[in-house]
């Protein structure tokens, strides 16, 4: 999959930092261990993929001495596994990125059935959710630039299905700096939004005497993961990502099934630094 990404094709492509790589290689390593086990299963009609922001399907690293990488965002990764997935589910409000990734992956050669919306994946879950078969088995990769993803569109998402979500926390690139002059006060409604409005943070937030950074992040990401069970998903693991400079988020997995747990730690017991056959420098 790098070499397919390593040329520049003249589509859309984004710049991120290094640590982009990392998330990327815990979910391309998940993916491949799923599809492996559970492609074809009989208790299943169909194995599927949803991205709610999958933008283009290629980002690249400029590390030191400017030299430029290119790696596979979360959409092509899921399009090139070696066993397929039978419908992928692709949302982007940019309209370029998701015509980018739809020709990427049909460059490919994907078997997938492949639906995509163009729009606020916010709107449009009721529609995705519509096009999703009964007794499928689903993984859902939720990476939104900030708290862009609402709680409602996570539950209407679960509702009625088996559903293994991996969800992009955004707890110091967003929340611990944001909380107290932004949300805790309502002057946005982001974090209401994102937690769920019936989460009642602010009344456990009052009741916090230690506010420094890692109880911060501590604090919100047990308020979703409550918020998660409630739902359904009482099996969950947090990874947290690091930039050069600390912590920059977690990834959050959760599943209503034990076994899910399984796949992830697979996942997670090896990193980008000892696997160099995957996403190597």
């Amino acid at each position: 999959m790098c070499d397919f990404v390593q040329e520049p094709d003249g589509l859309l492509e984004y710049d991120f930092g290094a640590w982009t790589v990392r998330k990327l290689f815990f979910l391309a390593h998940y993916l491949g261990i799923t599809t492996h086990a559970m492609s074809g299963h009989s208790k299943f009609s169909s194995l599927n993929y949803i991205d709610l922001f999958c933008g283009s399907g290629v980002f690249k690293v400029v590390s030191e001495g400017s030299r430029v990488r290119r790696y596979p965002g979360s959409a092509l990764l899921a399009a090139g596994t070696q066993k397929t997935f039978d419908k992928i589910y692709l949302v982007d409000q940019d309209f370029e990125a998701l015509e980018a990734v739809t020709n990427r992956i049909s460059r490919l050669g994907c078997t997938a059935e492949l639906h995509t919306w163009c729009g606020d994946s916010n709107l449009l879950i009721d529609d995705v959710v519509a096009k999703i078969p009964d007794r499928a088995l689903n993984i859902a990769f939720i990476d939104p630039y900030s708290l862009k993803v609402h709680f409602n569109t996570i539950s209407t998402l679960a509702k009625s299905r088996a559903m293994d979500l991996i969800i992009l926390f955004a707890d110091r690139m967003d929340i611990e700096r944001n909380v107290e002059e932004y949300y805790y006060p309502r002057k946005s409604d982001n974090l209401d939004l994102f937690l769920g409005e019936d989460s009642d943070w602010r009344a456990e937030w009052e009741q916090l005497e230690n506010r420094d950074g890692g109880k911060i992040r501590q604090f919100f990401a047990d308020c979703y993961l409550r918020q998660l069970k409630a739902i359904g998903y009482y099996y969950s693991r947090t990874k947290v990502i690091e930039s050069d400079r600390g912590p920059l988020y977690r990834l959050i997995y959760a599943s209503k099934n034990e076994h899910g747990l399984k796949f992830w730690d697979i996942a997670e017991s090896e990193d980008v630094d000892r696997q160099r056959g995957l996403f190597g420098y």
